[in-house]
């Protein structure tokens, strides 16, 4: 649980009220040894933002600043089977003071068990998933007897990184002292099933023994030392999936016809062997680049793609093919976003199943309903191997709307319903200050209005039920981005049709895919 620094409010006295700030923590107290009193609340306030810009944190900030109220926080229990249950719900500051692997109080301990915090949400699309601006997602655990317990533990050097890898710290500053169940002491203890941000599917963690982490993908057990990130495991799993002589091969051609895996990873190492300059929670310790972001997103598509199956040979051809690339791509980035929100995902063999028929289809893991998914990324000169420069935009729509025409010859049969996903390619992101993806107003986009309002032109024509529940435009811009500058953002949005052959609309199982597409480029420090 992370410290108060200070306490800042409206306080009674003698000589009146006045506004006054407390420091409560030893590196505050040297700061400020005595209470700091305040003329009025905009000296209170500057002294607030002041601080709070080096670090400091507040209890009360939101007396002094309304930006800073409190905010509704939900608490679900994580059940044995990935579901979510509401157990609760309040008020607190947004900048919370609970960290993953703290123990949540108020439980009764005559129940035998206590709630291990495995995550929190917050961001895009979490108000609209869980009804509330913080979700804190739990464990149940039986509750140790004392301290007993902890003898279970294997001895770690406390001066060694944590094995959870979360927050940065030496594992004596971590989970050391949180008891067996914080993460960093179950990894020491063997693999244990979480819950990672961005996504509403249980994985299995990584486990460490002496200066050794191992990860299980599939069939096959990895290893490598303790303090290596997450992000690099993916570098090795992405080289090891496409194959070490590939990229070989491919460095050896000329620039302009190396695949954009083989540049975007380029990228990524020359990214990597700069001083570190960010100080917002990414493991690498650097702001990443458009190019360094698309491929760590990839690696991530690949691990969750391939926890539980081999990736299909024909899918790992095409991402190797330099025209196949973009097609390819898309489809593996769609699924992965599948897979982290709780589907099955069964890929259909155009060798095997020849006429028409989606991409894939999806089976969700608590409802047992399917959904059959089609993928398209628009071709464009300039951008995922496409040769020449990027040019103005001219054809948008009607490139997208050929996209369509094509996608929904794809339906599957019968009536279950049927999602059609449409990457634009363009280099563009949300204006700064609005949420991405699917909370962007469409209004605020002209391109993405002028396909919205094709859509509802197409669909109020339609004299039947369209084959398409909804269609989904996205515009994933990471790889616009040059190797100098911070990522371009991607965007979305979500239009379901008005006259489906299946309806999805009110059905609780599109809240799940829509919410990791919301969150699709958040790439946990560790797991």
């Amino acid at each position: 649980m992370k410290k108060m620094d200070y306490a800042i409010g409206f306080q009674a006295g003698r000589a009146g009220q006045k506004w006054t700030a407390t420091a409560l923590t030893d590196r505050a107290k040297e700061r400020t040894p005595e209470p700091v009193t305040f003329a009025g609340r905009p000296e209170a306030l500057t002294f607030l933002k002041d601080s709070q810009a080096e670090g400091y944190r507040f209890s009360g900030a939101e007396f002094v600043d309304p930006e800073q109220r409190l905010v509704k926080n939900r608490y679900f229990v994580i059940g044995g089977d990935g579901q979510l249950t509401l157990s609760g719900e309040d008020n607190g500051p947004r900048n919370t003071v609970w960290e993953i692997g703290d123990v949540m109080p108020g439980r009764d301990r005559s129940t035998g068990t206590e709630a291990v915090i495995e995550n929190i949400l917050q961001g895009p699309g979490v108000r609209e998933r869980f009804g509330c601006d913080l979700a804190f997602l739990l464990r149940l655990h039986v509750a140790a007897p004392g301290n007993l317990a902890m003898l279970s533990i294997p001895p770690f050097d406390p001066a060694k990184p944590c094995p959870c890898g979360l927050h940065g710290k030496s594992y004596g500053d971590c989970c050391k002292d949180k008891g067996i169940h914080a993460l960093g002491n179950e990894m020491l203890q063997g693999t244990a099933p979480r819950m990672v941000p961005g996504a509403l599917s249980q994985i299995q963690s990584s486990m460490v023994k002496d200066d050794t982490r191992f990860r299980i993908v599939w069939n096959k057990v990895w290893h490598y030392p303790q303090q290596e990130t997450f992000h690099q495991f993916l570098d090795a799993l992405v080289v090891a999936t496409l194959g070490k002589e590939w990229f070989e091969e491919q460095l050896l051609l000329p620039l302009k016809n190396q695949n954009a895996i083989v540049k975007w990873r380029t990228a990524m190492v020359e990214l990597l062997r700069r001083p570190g300059d960010a100080k917002d929670g990414v493991s690498t310790g650097h702001t990443l680049t458009g190019p360094a972001k698309a491929y760590q997103c990839f690696g991530y598509d690949l691990y969750w793609l391939q926890l539980v199956h081999k990736l299909p040979d024909s899918v790992i051809e095409r991402l190797k093919d330099f025209r196949a690339f973009q097609g390819a791509r898309y489809e593996v980035l769609i699924a992965a976003i599948f897979a982290r929100a709780g589907f099955e995902v069964e890929w259909i063999d155009d060798n095997k199943a020849p006429g028409k028929h989606p991409e894939f289809i999806a089976t969700h893991k608590v409802s047992g309903k399917k959904v059959g998914v089609e993928t398209k990324s628009r071709q464009r000169p300039g951008a995922m191997n496409y040769i020449r420069t990027v040019s103005p935009e001219t054809h948008l729509k009607g490139d997208v709307f050929d996209l369509y025409e094509k996608a929904i010859k794809q339906a599957p049969d019968g009536d279950i319903p049927f999602l059609i996903f449409i990457d634009a390619n363009v280099p563009d992101s949300p204006q700064k200050g609005l949420p991405s993806y699917s909370d962007i107003p469409v209004d605020t986009v002209p391109w993405m209005k002028e396909i919205r309002d094709r859509l509802v032109e197409i669909w109020n024509a339609a004299t039947e039920p369209t084959p398409e529940s909804a269609v989904l435009i996205t515009n994933f811009a990471f790889y616009y981005g040059d190797n100098d500058s911070p990522s371009p953002t991607g965007m979305g949005a979500f239009f379901p049709s008005l006259k489906p052959r299946a309806s999805i609309l009110g059905d609780p199982m599109i809240g799940d895919p829509i919410y990791c597409l919301q969150t699709y480029d958040t790439v946990p420090r560790q797991i």
